[in-house]
């Protein structure tokens, strides 16, 4: 992603490390997938080119003199505020897919001991605050298949996530891509393929291999 940021490598040479084998050095995509990865880094690229360009465009004010004033105080700078107005909207989000799920919302309290204690009866746990880059990352195949009803649904949310970071920088853009790659079911996804290649058999009959075997693997739709 940087060596095309940069111009190191155009287009084409994008192309072929996305499309070659694992075993050669690439990274093993199908032309779907590799086309879809490259479209995200070409947008990426055009991003960070008119990021440049327009700051390239600003003309320094010139610096008034000023009289000479007493001591500062030191003022600690403001947070960003599109920290807390990304984490937001990503907390109604997730609020919203729970719902749709049928998920609950609060955690399961354990076994509570037969004499009642009110003053902890109400007392819970806080749930574990997960980051929109954890969720990325974490993102099992049991996760994977709540996201929609069809392989297509789950993979639109997945690039939904991605484009919902996309749009506070190119950075945290190419950060969503690479928790997406280094999830299980990405990681899992290049297994299958390389599995396919060695033993040169199609991808159907090695996923119905591993469900023989009882493991949880992507089904034939969900890989391609």
């Amino acid at each position: 992603m940087v060596s095309r940021l940069k111009d190191v490598r155009g287009p084409l040479e994008i192309a072929e490390v996305l499309r070659k084998p694992a075993e050669a050095g690439g990274l093993g995509m199908t032309e779907e997938k590799a086309d879809q990865v490259q479209g995200i880094m070409e947008e990426a690229k055009r991003e960070f080119e008119i990021r440049v360009k327009n700051q390239s465009l600003k003309i320094p004010e010139p610096i008034a003199e000023r009289p000479a004033q007493p001591a500062p105080v030191k003022v600690e700078p403001a947070k960003p505020s599109y920290d807390a107005a990304a984490a937001k909207a990503w907390r109604d989000q997730m609020l919203r897919e729970i719902q749709a799920q049928g998920q609950p919302a609060t955690i399961v309290e354990g076994s509570q001991p037969a004499v009642p204690k009110p003053q902890l009866a109400d007392v819970k746990a806080p749930p574990k605050v997960v980051g929109p880059l954890d969720e990325l990352r974490g993102l099992n195949l049991v996760d994977f298949r709540r996201l929609g009803s069809t392989a297509q649904e789950a993979l639109q949310k997945v690039k939904g996530k991605i484009d919902l970071l996309g749009e506070m920088s190119v950075t945290r853009r190419v950060e969503a891509v690479r928790a997406w790659k280094s999830s299980l079911v990405y990681q899992q996804y290049l297994q299958l393929g390389r599995e396919s290649i060695e033993q040169g058999k199609p991808i159907s009959l090695v996923v119905s291999n591993h469900q023989t075997l009882g493991d949880q693997v992507l089904t034939e739709d969900e890989f391609t």
